[in-house]
């Protein structure tokens, strides 16, 4: 592995658990690799959380999918009602609409026909499919716009290989031809970052931003992440969890902040300079 002469650094911020040491020259190759497992391990991911972490349990890894099902009739179909398995390559073919009323566990997906995957087909809160790959091809159309509940689309490591889009991939793939429709909406966010407009002491569980967290589209539940202050990538980030967002737009968080966060505005003729963390919303 060897990095592009044009990146000074690689830079990976850790939000959860202890820090670990995460900022690397062009030159710490070594210490990099040697030190990757760690990074990974503290890097955020929605679906590595309490509440989500049955998906990784049931969806990591697996067998070779060597079987291949084809779902051929009828028209319109629930995923509840196919016979496809975690080990098997499940084929949605042309002229079949496969309605995603539960969580589907395969060992990869290939839709030729339509996927339709929404609030009102999702009857539980949390729902996932997981495969070694999903790939649409042909005249597919995968169309999944889940906005007030959680959905994931998880890839498994298990060996399996798209011809064309090979492992782990998630895609269309018009080598054949046609034109293969992918689409995937979640909810609407005005902004998925901010900037502190006032300082936030340590101790504090209310952030006040430049924007009105309501207006951005916030709510309670999202995770947010605040970037670190200190020169050279020394300093650690945080995340929380928004309990509740005030009239205002202030944002209160469930546990108070471990640090000092200063802001700086300063006016240089007719512009403004601001100096202050950013405030990240990671789900």
């Amino acid at each position: 592995m060897q990095f592009s002469s044009f990146f000074s650094a690689v830079i990976f911020l850790n939000f959860l658990g202890a820090p670990i040491e995460a900022a690397y020259w062009q030159h710490d190759e070594g210490a990099y690799l040697s030190n990757y497992d760690a990074i990974i391990n503290g890097s955020y991911a929605e679906v590595d959380t309490e509440s989500n972490r049955n998906v990784l349990r049931n969806c990591q890894g697996g067998s070779l999918p060597t079987r291949e099902v084809s779902i051929n009739s009828p028209t319109s179909v629930y995923a509840s009602q196919i016979p496809c398995g975690p080990n098997d390559i499940c084929i949605v073919e042309a002229g079949v609409s496969l309605i995603m009323d539960t969580s589907l566990i395969v060992g990869a997906m290939i839709v030729k026909g339509d996927l339709e995957w929404n609030d009102v087909t999702q009857k539980e809160e949390i729902q996932y499919v997981c495969g070694g790959y999903i790939v649409v091809e042909g005249q597919g159309n995968f169309k999944m716009h889940v906005e007030r509940k959680r959905a994931f689309i998880y890839i498994r490591n298990n060996g399996a290989v798209h011809p064309g889009l090979r492992s782990r991939a998630f895609g269309s793939d018009a080598r054949d031809g046609g034109n293969p429709y992918l689409e995937v909406k979640g909810r609407p966010l005005q902004r998925t970052w901010s900037l502190l407009s006032e300082p936030l002491s340590k101790g504090s569980s209310v952030l006040k931003l430049l924007h009105d967290g309501n207006r951005m589209g916030w709510r309670a539940g999202d995770r947010l992440a605040i970037a670190p202050m200190e020169r050279h990538a020394l300093g650690w980030g945080q995340e929380f969890v928004i309990v509740n967002l005030q009239e205002d737009g202030s944002i209160v968080v469930d546990h108070p902040s471990r640090m000092n966060y200063d802001i700086d505005f300063q006016v240089v003729s007719d512009h403004v300079g601001i100096k202050s963390p950013e405030v990240m919303n990671l789900s």
